[in-house]
């Protein structure tokens, strides 16, 4: 089981399909692209060296144009608690702030730790406490500098690199479990290698490429 797969040697890629980009999770701001909450078992599965990529949903999934888009992708470099995440002060900025900046509003280091166990969970427009269990059940937060985050531009990449692109598996039902909803794969192949390739050498700067859906028009032809 997933959740027991904790020796292996060589990076994977840990793909899955999102149907929101608010710029919260992932969360590219600050020169750091982390992701703190939701998607608990990614937060579970993911390894220092792995890569971790969002992909878009259908075309009726919230303006995303359809699926077969990159949102992001990015190598982890750490894996904090969410504790220490929240005490780091590289990590400082990532807390919300209710302003009209939208990198600090969204930010996702939401989650105070206490003196007597457990945490609280700061103000912020994302989310609340229906959410609370489900994302302190990821336990970890996944940090990278190494990322291409492209948001509202994201490049269809469905046709090249459709392997990389989560499926539904045969026989899952309508309501996949957290699990069944990311693609494993390691990263050794060749499709993984020219995608990563074709990233870097299209867009060699990293970093953010665009804003996220929810935010505005691409303004950089890429729509």
């Amino acid at each position: 089981m997933w959740i027991l797969d904790i020796i292996r040697g060589k990076p994977e890629l840990l793909s899955y399909v999102m149907t929101s980009d608010t710029g919260f999770a992932p969360n590219p701001f600050h020169g750091w692209c982390t992701t703190a909450a939701c998607k608990y078992c990614l937060r579970l599965m993911a390894q220092k060296g792995d890569w971790v990529m969002g992909t878009t949903s259908s075309s009726r999934d919230r303006g995303m144009g359809g699926a077969g888009k990159i949102i992001y992708v990015m190598q982890v470099e750490e894996v904090l608690t969410i504790g220490s995440y929240f005490g780091d002060e590289r990590f400082e900025a990532k807390k919300p702030y209710q302003d009209d900046h939208h990198d600090y509003l969204h930010g996702d280091n939401i989650y105070e730790p206490l003196k007597e166990g457990g945490f609280r969970q700061l103000e912020n427009p994302n989310h609340d406490g229906r959410n609370v269990e489900y994302d302190l059940k990821g336990r970890n937060v996944l940090v990278s500098r190494r990322f291409w985050y492209w948001g509202r531009c994201a490049p269809y990449i469905g046709d090249r690199f459709s392997s990389l692109i989560w499926k539904r598996p045969p026989g899952v039902g309508r309501y996949p479990t957290c699990e069944q909803r990311t693609l494993r794969s390691g990263c050794s192949g060749r499709a993984f290698q020219e995608f990563i390739t074709w990233v870097e050498t299209m867009w060699p700067q990293g970093g953010i490429l665009g804003e996220p859906f929810d935010k505005g028009r691409c303004d950089s032809g890429l729509e």
